[in-house]
């Protein structure tokens, strides 16, 4: 793998993340869904969201969950034409 097609899979694995990461988010959210279930609806009770769940940056996770800029989204799809350039695929 050349270090330019590293820093396209680098860049659109930042905008679309897969692996593990994605599979801790999913835990997350199913996990503050059940405790908020469970939890009482007393005064001053407060909801779990799904970073109270997460083992490690969740600054991080929240940007990404935000959603995606339109900077973000075109940078994406100039890096899938880079690719695919650099691959030889023609579309």
């Amino acid at each position: 793998m050349t270090r330019r097609e590293f820093n396209l899979w680098w860049q659109y694995y930042n905008l679309e993340p897969w692996g593990s990461e994605l599979a801790q988010l999913n835990t997350g959210i199913i996990s503050a869904t059940v405790a908020n279930c469970r939890h009482g609806r007393g005064r001053g009770s407060k909801s779990y969201k799904y970073a109270d769940f997460m083992p490690y940056d969740k600054a991080n996770l929240k940007r990404r969950i935000v959603g995606q800029t339109a900077e973000e989204q075109i940078g994406m799809f100039k890096a899938l034409i880079e690719r695919n350039k650099m691959l030889g695929i023609q579309e």
